[in-house]
């Protein structure tokens, strides 16, 4: 043995002492050594098995490589790579929500080495370093070791910087009401601003079943969360599920209603006969608040690995989200009795149209800056009456016409499809839902219209009768002309 143990030195020491005062009581003994009596025990039994010698005194767990000490080098590595992995993923923010983006127990389960959790922990505080989560006592230990590493002279470079943080008041446990439902009695709704890739703000819009604390469906955007956003979670949970009895969210404009505000969103979902609950504290809703620091905590990191960096393509893995979130929530149950209601295709497509304020003229809308007309199949649809027809945005922020109970996609209007008197008003740049505008042009046009067919009329009768006599004909050429004239002057009044 070439360099002897802490604990081989302690333990030859305790067997010496045994030999020496063999003759002393368990209780002496103990007292003798410093250890308990069953631990006087087990070395005097040692010593008898042995007939008073032990061949080999190390601890049991020497040649265990689960239980070898680890060196400082090996657990820096670890803490730098946490503090890394934090920094890149949630960026250098300080937000809370940000900062705290992953803890310890699922950076370890990533890990591949044989160290243990407790043993991680225990060593990265040793060497300065905590969890994103730690609570101010912990910090604070980690805080006075880098403090001793610094005066030692070790240079250990940190990435982050430990702020101690008062951790939130624990919640009191809530009953369990959601025993007393089943899948699809009631929804909760909620948005959470977060950054989940590097420096970029994003907002995650979810729905979560009480029953069974299952994620339904969940929808990202830019910046803050906006009435779209809702539109696009809201279609998707019930296009994949169906209608649920109950929903629960925010006290939003849009879902909010009373006297003074004509909410479209609230009307819609009571005509599909959903009874909508709204409430401003995080306590009415706390299965989605839940989830929502679920998906703070996990998503992060989940996009990391699995290379996403846009909103389009954390969208277009929604399936997988969702298969991953439900998966690793242990709270989640399988759902024994579906109490969602069977949709139908065309009340969802009513639901998620907002009407926009436009006039419709001729079946055709002027809205920023062009002008819009129904079609379908690359065939401009006419419009008998304005009052059958509106302009409308669906949920995929495309524009819409809906006439009577059909809707129309709404396109730019093509110079094919146009009448005279529109082509006119569309080139000179002049807005045909005036009314004064509209008739000028339409006068414009038909006089122009009567002009081509009157000119052609005479000419075509100058080649069929060439007995005509000069007289006629001078009277018929002036005929044309005043015609032309007055047709002239229509256009110099509007500057046309």
């Amino acid at each position: 043995m070439d360099k002897l143990t802490n604990y081989v030195i302690q333990k030859k020491w305790c067997l010496d002492t045994i030999i020496t005062f063999k003759h002393e009581t368990y209780k002496q003994l103990a007292n003798r050594i410093n250890k308990s009596v069953s631990t006087v025990r087990l070395y005097k039994n040692e010593l008898k098995r042995g007939n008073g010698y032990i061949e080999n005194i190390e601890h049991k767990n020497t040649n265990d490589k689960n239980a070898q000490r680890y060196n400082d080098e090996m657990v820096l590595n670890l803490g730098q790579e946490y503090e890394n992995k934090k920094l890149l993923a949630s960026g250098n923010n300080a937000n809370s929500s940000c900062n705290s983006y992953m803890s310890l127990i699922s950076y370890h389960e990533k890990l591949k080495t044989y160290i243990s959790y407790s043993q991680m922990v225990k060593r990265l505080k040793q060497n300065g370093f905590c969890s994103a989560f730690a609570y101010k006592a912990g910090r604070k230990e980690a805080r006075k070791a880098r403090i001793k590493l610094k005066k030692k002279g070790f240079g250990i470079k940190y990435s982050l910087d430990l702020e101690l943080k008062i951790p939130k008041k624990k919640e009191v446990e809530r009953k369990k009401t959601r025993l007393k439902y089943s899948f699809g009695d009631v929804v909760e709704i909620d948005g959470c601003t977060h950054y989940f890739v590097k420096n970029e703000l994003w907002t995650a819009i979810s729905s979560i079943d009480v029953a069974t604390s299952k994620l339904l469906s969940i929808h990202f955007e830019k910046n803050v969360e906006t009435l779209n956003g809702h539109q696009s979670n809201l279609e998707k949970m019930l296009n994949r599920y169906g209608i649920p009895s109950t929903i629960i969210t925010d006290k939003r404009k849009n879902f909010y209603n009373n006297e003074d505000s004509n909410a479209v969103t609230f009307k819609a979902i009571k005509n599909l006969g959903i009874e909508l609950i709204t409430t401003s504290n995080s306590n009415g809703k706390p299965h989605i608040e839940n989830a929502q620091n679920f998906i703070q905590m996990r998503l992060p990191l989940w996009f990391l690995d699995n290379k996403i960096n846009t909103i389009q393509q954390a969208n277009d893995a929604e399936e997988s989200i969702l298969k991953y979130l439900n998966q690793i929530r242990k709270s989640v149950i399988e759902p024994k009795v579906n109490h969602f209601r069977e949709l139908n295709k065309e009340r969802l497509e009513h639901f998620f149209d907002l009407e926009i304020a436009r006039k419709i003229n001729n079946g055709t809308v002027f809205y920023n800056g062009i002008h819009y007309a129904p079609y379908q199949n690359d065939q401009r649809i006419r419009v008998e009456s304005k009052f059958d027809a509106k302009f409308i945005i669906g949920s995929d922020n495309k524009l819409y016409f809906r006439i009577k109970n059909s809707r129309y996609e709404a396109k730019k209007l093509q110079p094919n499809d146009m009448e005279l008197y529109e082509k006119f008003s569309i080139n000179k740049k002049l807005p045909l839902e005036v009314y004064q505008v509209k008739t000028l042009m339409k006068t414009v046009a038909a006089g122009y219209t009567f002009n081509q067919m009157l000119d052609a009329k005479i000419e075509n009768l100058f080649k069929n009768k060439p007995d005509w006599d000069e007289q006629d004909k001078k009277l018929l050429k002036s005929i044309l002309k005043e015609l032309e004239d007055i047709r002239l002057n229509i256009r110099q009044t509007i500057e046309f």
